[in-house]
């Protein structure tokens, strides 16, 4: 009877990892570079963003410091973005997917650096034509298909709170006739809840 009690035992493994899967909600500031061909009076502006976010955090800070609170992290998100962008005509709008995959460097258990490739893809653009020194410009047909390079900080409360400040820069052009890049600075928090500790 002791042998079959100790071989029903739960076995508890002590990983030197975490995964945590949470929401997060942010604040997109976006501006364009004024193209070459035509000068819109581009002025930033503001616009929204919401998702998941899963976050992976490697080793032990110390030799006696709990799993997941070491030097190395991963973080992935899959957001929904309205990005807008001021003209001397009207606002441009755009809905965009991203997916950000950033690399996280802990300068503390709490505080990271991180970098990596946001991967977007473009949903809808709007309006359909900014009139700009006697000419349309299609904005309907602005894909903003982009692979931006994400550089920014962040905080994780043991609680699970976060907050990230980001700066993205656009490496193509909005559309294939417009030789124009976005580029955003951005700032949000969510909320992490551990799934693999």
């Amino acid at each position: 009877p002791e042998e079959e009690d100790a071989i029903g035992d739960e076995i508890e493994t002590d990983r030197s990892y975490t995964v945590a899967l949470g929401p997060k909600v942010g604040l997109p500031f976006t501006t364009m570079s004024e193209s070459s061909d035509v000068n819109l009076g581009i002025t930033p502006g503001t616009g929204f963003s919401g998702g998941l976010v899963a976050n992976f955090h490697f080793g032990r800070r110390t030799a006696i410091s709990k799993g997941g609170t070491g030097w190395l992290g991963l973080q992935m998100e899959a957001l929904f973005t309205s990005r807008s962008v001021g003209t001397d005509s009207e606002t441009m709008s755009f809905s965009m997917f991203e997916i950000p995959v950033l690399a996280q460097l802990y300068v503390t258990s709490n505080i990271c650096i991180e970098a990596g490739p946001t991967f977007v893809a473009a949903i809808d653009a709007a309006p359909e034509n900014v009139h700009v020194a006697n000419r349309f410009v299609a904005i309907g047909e602005m894909k903003a298909n982009d692979v931006m390079f994400t550089i920014g900080a962040g905080y994780k409360h043991p609680n699970g709170l976060f907050a990230n400040a980001r700066y993205n820069i656009g490496t193509s052009n909005v559309a294939g006739n417009f030789d124009s890049k976005m580029s955003t600075i951005s700032l949000s928090i969510g909320w992490l809840f551990t799934v693999v500790k």
